[in-house]
């Protein structure tokens, strides 16, 4: 946010011995205090163990107990299966496009995230699990960013980063910190 100098929204893209732990975390508020959940969050998902989202956002919960808190999405692919369960608490928006959709199938998918604040009161979890094919695309964005972001969202063939740097210049609130993350699944045993 203008006139911050710590970001309350933070992201980890992690490499996995078969997989990639893809998340966004938005601290509550903005400032330093809201920095410092949204980092201690990233902090314990580096940890793992990396078996289960659930699993994920049960630690956070517990390490962020003493914080503001976040809300939280992440997604953890399975190279081996091709497949990625994602689960979100709170309000960091998530959409899985398509790179090609047979006729009758939904070209994008929309992560359901649950109300709530991991670190502070933690809804029932229940976890997405979809197929994934090569190339894929992902994307998280914070509420600093606007939620229609993700239907307008439809640029999978350019690179991931200059996709995300598209959606935060041209949907930025401004009034809040505000953080886009774009991941493309390659396919194969490291994607």
């Amino acid at each position: 946010m203008q006139g911050e100098a710590h970001s309350g929204d933070q992201c980890i893209v992690l490499d996995l011995p078969g997989g990639c732990l893809v998340a966004v975390a938005d601290g509550l508020g903005h400032g330093p205090e809201a920095a410092r959940a949204a980092l201690l969050a990233m902090t314990v998902l580096r940890e793992g163990p990396h078996t289960s989202v659930i699993q994920q956002i049960r630690k956070c919960h517990e390490a962020l107990r003493t914080t503001r808190g976040v809300v939280l999405s992440l997604a953890l692919f399975n190279f081996a299966e091709e497949t990625v369960a994602w689960l979100g608490v709170g309000n960091v928006g998530g959409v899985l496009v398509r790179a090609s959709a047979a006729p009758g199938e939904p070209g994008r998918e929309y992560l359901l995230c649950r109300g709530g604040v991991v670190g502070a009161q933690l809804p029932a979890l229940h976890a997405g699990v979809m197929p994934m094919a090569p190339g894929d695309t992902l994307m998280f964005h914070t509420d600093g960013v606007e939620a229609r972001c993700a239907a307008e969202f439809n640029d999978v063939l350019s690179h991931p980063q200059a996709a995300a740097d598209e959606l935060l210049r041209n949907w930025s609130k401004g009034n809040d910190d505000a953080l886009v993350l774009v991941a493309r699944y390659l396919g194969g045993s490291r994607a």
